[in-house]
């Protein structure tokens, strides 16, 4: 992975051995994901701000055209993909770590509000520690950034 940064910031990361994974970044990231993907059936939605309240013109993705929306949830230093399957209603969580999946609830629902989904609280959610076939678990406090990146 090439790391474009300034200087500072190098010289600041680059003895660590924490590289802190900025929420732009993964944003970012995921956007360029989608974006080599060419599908027009994923959507990616940005959920940095969970409990941002939507105004009804702002919504302006239908489900019914989707297949599958995914967004990155950040909450407690801590970050996790959120894969909404629009055929099946189910919400994946890829979390290395296994939190709670109630910590995502906001996340969720803003999702939701934002593609316009109404009755969100009877999908089923579900914790998914594997990622193109292998058993991914987190057991410091540094890597859910990557992990996130490499489930996208």
């Amino acid at each position: 992975m090439a790391l474009i940064c300034d200087t500072a910031y190098y010289e600041h990361s680059k003895n660590s051995k924490k590289l802190m994974w900025e929420t732009q970044l993964l944003y970012a990231f995921g956007l360029l994901q989608l974006h080599q993907a060419h599908r027009d059936d994923i959507y990616f939605i940005d959920c940095s701000t969970p409990q941002q309240d939507i105004a009804p013109a702002t919504k302006f993705i239908k489900a019914r055209e989707l297949n599958k929306v995914l967004t990155i949830a950040h909450g407690n230093n801590h970050f996790v993909i959120l894969s909404f399957d629009m055929k099946t209603n189910t919400v994946s969580a890829y979390d290395g770590y296994g939190c709670d999946l109630h910590t995502w609830d906001d996340h969720c629902y803003f999702v939701f509000r934002k593609i316009g989904v109404q009755g969100g609280n009877k999908w089923e959610k579900k914790l998914i520690q594997k990622s193109r076939g292998r058993e991914v678990k987190q057991s410091d406090g540094w890597n859910c950034g990557p992990i996130a990146c490499m489930v996208l």
